[in-house]
């Protein structure tokens, strides 16, 4: 999905290496157990990277409570950790959970908008390039 896209280029940009990177799935790891494990790991430094990150897809089917204790712990988390909650139903969570954190919106992209961006990318790499030098 574009959300996941999305994370990957943080991941990239904020030099996160892929054995610091979480990507979880709320549809099957919801509950509050899981988070607690995670949570007791997040102060841990980063095995490989700068930072960690904890991606959470279709975070909107956490349960009320794992959002609670997430809502706690993610307050003030150690600064090599960020959090990224993904959702397509961004109505199911709690209010005080989104308030706590930048919301963005995704969308797709029309095919001229792709091929415009991409024509774009191009032609700064080919300033950039050694080729007719």
């Amino acid at each position: 999905s574009h959300n996941t896209t999305l994370a990957r280029i943080i991941k990239e940009e904020l030099k996160c290496s892929d054995m610091d990177f979480y990507h979880i799935n709320a549809a099957n790891v919801r509950g509050i157990d899981s988070a607690r494990i995670i949570l007791e790991n997040m102060s841990l430094y980063p095995m490989n990277g700068l930072v960690k990150i904890y991606h959470y897809e279709e975070s909107h089917q956490l349960t009320g409570p794992t959002q609670e204790l997430l809502l706690d712990e993610t307050e003030e988390p150690p600064d090599f950790v960020y959090f990224i909650f993904c959702t397509t139903e961004p109505t199911k969570l709690k209010k005080s959970f989104k308030r706590r954190g930048w919301q963005g919106e995704t969308k797709n992209l029309t095919r001229g908008e792709m091929t415009s961006l991409i024509k774009s990318v191009l032609n700064k790499e080919l300033e950039g390039a050694d080729f007719f030098r």
